[in-house]
């Protein structure tokens, strides 16, 4: 009999363990997907891979390198509406130049409840020299 308990709370744990993961990945799923949804906004990859930042003269031959992150408010028709840097690359030209890129590039809306709206992107800007 003791065996028998013991085969049997072994399945309830495995049972209870098979359901409570699920539901609490599905649960941080939508916590993360509902965190997203403030964001939520994106940059169309390609036409940031197409309209690079130019790499200011001055800088590239000092060797100065740096990265930066912008933040892009987008409207409900994709449009940018404010740009601001929430992490300087530490050189004023470097951040300048990627403004005046994200300026060229295309965004697109956030979607809540499968309709677009505004938001924002929090883009990553590389200067590096190969």
């Amino acid at each position: 009999m003791p065996r028998c308990r013991s085969s049997l709370h072994s399945l309830v744990r495995l049972a209870v363990r098979a359901l409570l993961i699920p539901a609490l990945l599905c649960a941080v799923a939508f916590a993360v997907s509902a965190q997203a949804g403030r964001l939520g906004a994106a940059v169309d990859i390609a036409s940031k891979n197409l309209n690079p930042p130019i790499y200011p003269s001055t800088e590239y031959r000092a060797g100065i390198k740096g990265e930066l992150w912008i933040q892009v408010h987008v409207d409900a028709q994709g449009q940018r509406t404010a740009t601001t840097i929430i992490r300087s690359s530490g050189s004023a030209a470097l951040d300048q130049a990627a403004l005046q890129a994200s300026a060229n590039w295309t965004y697109i809306a956030a979607l809540e409840n499968g309709q677009p709206v505004a938001g924002t992107v929090r883009i990553p800007v590389v200067f590096k020299q190969p």
